[in-house]
């Protein structure tokens, strides 16, 4: 099954965002207040479990949407991310399916994270079978923004990146079962790298011939 681990955290006062509703048929999800319990465009609830308030929409594709957050539970208010993933298939066996695999994805999710290059996941769960990931917030920038502002990598910096990475990936390798990884995206930290992003395919189903990763859009 393929679940992407979307990163970033750093302890803050998210004083000065506005909540942002997640639901996905909200005509004006950003238009609330910091401080409101539901939307003000659709009604929905805004704290997410009762905990976790989106601020601001980080990405969307395919694979569904993700969100900067905080954790109003703890004292210190700290960021994390909310991922919501879509289906691409809407068919009652096959979200049922699909959301039986997305907990046994995201269990060796949580055990990946214990890396300390690799974003924790902090909850796993579904609302009326839509399923969300939260997960540790990474501030830092992506290789595509880092080639932006520093230019072109040179064969040294290269190597450096690829020294850094590597050890990650083998310790990815070495899991049982191995994780395979399709896609990758970094996040460059205080020049630390993260796997910011992580597509993992571990299996397959058999039953109707659904293929795990195509259940999920990623």
């Amino acid at each position: 099954m393929g679940i992407l681990i979307v990163s970033m955290n750093i302890p803050s006062s998210a004083a000065l965002d506005m909540s942002y509703c997640i639901n996905p048929t909200c005509p004006a999800p950003d238009k609330n207040s910091p401080t409101t319990n539901f939307c003000m465009s659709c009604g929905a609830k805004i704290l997410l479990k009762d905990r976790y308030r989106a601020l601001k929409l980080l990405g969307q594709g395919g694979f569904g949407k993700t969100f900067k957050a905080v954790d109003e539970d703890q004292p210190r208010k700290p960021l994390c991310v909310i991922k919501q993933f879509a289906f691409s298939n809407n068919h009652p066996e096959t979200r049922q399916i699909a959301l039986k695999l997305f907990y046994e994805e995201a269990q060796h999710l949580e055990a990946l994270g214990k890396h300390e290059q690799i974003p924790e996941l902090l909850a796993y769960f579904d609302i009326e079978g839509q399923p969300y990931l939260v997960q540790q917030f990474i501030d830092g920038q992506d290789l595509e923004q880092e080639l932006a502002t520093a230019g072109t990598f040179n064969q040294v910096k290269i190597r450096e990146l690829l020294e850094s990475l590597l050890p990650v990936l083998d310790f990815l390798h070495h899991q049982s079962p191995p994780v395979i990884c399709d896609k990758l995206r970094f996040s460059i930290e205080c020049q630390h790298p993260y796997i910011a992003w992580l597509l993992v395919r571990s299996h397959y189903i058999s039953k109707n011939s659904i293929d795990s990763a195509n259940v999920f859009d990623l």
